[in-house]
């Protein structure tokens, strides 16, 4: 057996100090536990803003998530924390990390002190620091990377009042977060009518600073109400947010975002300020009833041969770009030997929000609008006078008066005579002294029967000769009758259930069906119903107060983080009410 070389004795001291320095800092690290550390990001913010407020535990994990403790004026807006493991390598150790993320919010400037958290880990109680949040509305501390960005730009900076002018809004979302709910653009609209912005944007890639962002622009109108210097903005939208939990450094090209939390977020964009010209009152046209833009006239008529007393049927088409909305029917000229009907409005092209400006691009687009107008002559004539019509021309900055060419015409017949139905005097004075020569005819009483005819009981007369069933030819004839308002009644049943097939899959009545589905959560019928007054409402500038109301509903719904309301199904109570106002607006 090969013997065990023994250490030299000068060895031992250096052997028995090491092996006591290693115990000694194993049992200092057992006895100081896990640390925790709490810090917020950013530590200045706007009122309304959003900040992250984090607690890491580094070597330990709590026992559980005790309630986030907040002094007055800040809010936890996500009452359930995201939850992180991180594992790091310094110099060949292995440490691990937990981390829990909140987000606060506060809506009044101020400073303010979250207090230090208490947690208990392997039932031992810790306590985090304290941290210094500031609220100001000029935060010197910049916002994060991943905050949404909001902007406006009006193409125009100088106006008329009532002149149409593209407004588009752009919200830029970072590439590490992903916008997965959108709420409604806020905009103040003392000093300006502004189009309703539509819910599905345009979609573009932009890079700013580097970085790459998923631009959503939203395209709509204003006009200005008063003349003046007049503020358009703030505009708001409240929005909820996908952000990865690594921030930008956690984004990997192959595997996407990694892991997320939802943040919700309330970005405001630029005030701009705009002139806003009164409209001139030299030469204003006596019937301009506030149209403004530039515009085109034509017209047809039809028939353009007729008999006097036939109606003549004229289509008016105005095209161009300005504010439909306040165009009036044109005016014929010479209307003393006409009899007109009321012009009818519609929209050549079928569109039922044909009087809302429509936006190509950063300009308006080109837009048409019609009248149908029934006109009866009143005499023989060869034409039919121009139409008129007066706007104001921004581009030309005057009130300009355009006129329909005038339509030849054939109308035959018999004008009436003036005379006619007049009755001479001496005709009328004569005709009652003619009449008073003749005696009032006598009645001949010896006429009255005193019998009744025929048999014994002499009460046969009272009764029909001969029943309706006997009447072979009145019975054939009803026969026939019945039978053609059974195929007339089959033919409009038919139509009635092809027109309702044709019309079953229309956005509008697939939106009616899945109102009345079973189990829908109160967050999904208030989406629903919202949608559903939008597609009915989109003319409008504002919403009636029922509507308004559904809407605000859906909203606060959205933005709510109490499941216990917003999850649960909708009651039939509250469905019946909320269905009853929607047939209302249909």
């Amino acid at each position: 057996m090969t013997p065990i070389p023994l250490l030299p004795r000068r060895l031992l001291p250096t052997l028995w100090t090491g092996w006591i320095c290693l115990a000694l800092s194993s049992l200092t690290a057992v006895a100081a536990g896990p640390r925790i550390v709490a810090s917020v990001d950013p530590v200045e913010l706007r009122p309304g803003g959003y900040a992250a407020y984090t607690i890491s535990f580094e070597n330990g994990r709590p026992d559980e998530i005790a309630e986030l403790q907040l002094p007055n004026g800040l809010e936890n807006a996500s009452p359930h924390p995201s939850q992180l493991q991180q594992v790091t390598n310094i110099n060949g150790t292995q440490q691990s990390s937990y981390v829990l993320t909140w987000q606060i919010t506060a809506n009044e400037p101020g400073e303010y002190i979250i207090p230090p958290q208490e947690f208990h880990v392997g039932g031992v109680p810790y306590q985090s620091n304290d941290v210094r949040v500031v609220v100001t509305k000029n935060p010197a501390y910049p916002v994060t990377p991943l905050d949404p960005i909001m902007t406006i730009q009006v193409e125009k900076k100088k106006m008329y009042v009532g002149e149409v002018v593209p407004v588009t809004v752009f919200l830029y979302v970072h590439f590490g977060s992903n916008a997965t709910r959108l709420g409604l653009i806020e905009m103040p609209k003392d000093s300006f009518a502004v189009q309703r912005f539509p819910l599905q944007p345009e979609e573009d890639v932009v890079t700013m600073g580097g970085q790459k962002y998923r631009a959503l622009i939203f395209r709509s109108t204003l006009s200005g109400l008063k003349p003046g210097k007049l503020k358009l903005g703030p505009a708001s939208m409240e929005l909820q947010v996908a952000v990865s939990v690594g921030g930008t450094s956690n984004l990997n090209p192959f595997f996407g975002m990694g892991p997320t939390e939802i943040r919700k977020f309330k970005p405001q964009c630029n005030e701009i300020e705009l002139t806003v010209d009164p409209l001139p009152t030299e030469g204003r046209p006596a019937d301009f009833s506030g149209a403004v833009g530039d515009f085109q006239i034509a017209s047809t008529a039809d028939p353009k041969q007729l008999a006097l007393g036939d109606p003549i049927d004229v289509e008016m088409t105005i095209s161009g770009t300005g504010n439909f909305d306040a165009i009036t029917p044109p005016v014929l000229t010479d209307s003393g030997d006409w009899k007109l009907y009321p012009a009818r409005r519609y929209s050549p092209d079928g569109n039922i929000s044909a009087n809302i400006p429509a936006v190509d691009g950063n300009q308006l687009a080109v837009q048409r609008l019609g009248f149908s107008q029934i006109i009866i002559p009143k005499k023989r004539l060869e034409a039919i006078p121009p139409f008129e019509f007066s706007f104001f021309s921004p581009s030309k900055k005057k009130y300009v008066t355009l006129l329909t060419e005038a339509t030849p015409i054939k109308v035959t017949g018999v004008e009436a005579s003036p005379d006619a139905g007049v009755v001479s005097s001496s005709s009328s004075t004569s005709a009652p002294d003619e009449a008073e020569k003749v005696s009032p005819p006598k009645a001949n009483l010896t006429d009255i029967l005193t019998f009744a005819p025929g048999g014994n009981n002499g009460s046969r007369w009272l009764a029909a000769s001969r029943g309706l069933w006997d009447d072979r030819f009145l019975m054939t004839n009803m026969i026939l009758c019945g039978v053609l308002l059974f195929m007339v009644a089959a033919k409009l049943g038919y139509a009635a259930l092809v027109s309702y097939q044709v019309k079953a899959g229309t956005p509008q009545r697939v939106l009616w069906r899945k109102l009345h589905q079973h189990g829908l959560s109160r967050t999904r019928f208030y989406e629903l119903a919202a949608t559903y007054i939008q597609n009915y409402q989109a003319t409008s500038e504002s919403l009636p107060a029922a509507s308004q109301s559904i809407v605000d509903r859906h909203l606060e719904l959205s933005f709510a983080n109490h499941p216990q309301e917003t999850d649960v199904p909708i009651t039939e109570a509250e469905r019946s009410q909320i269905m009853k106002t929607l047939r209302s607006i249909v």
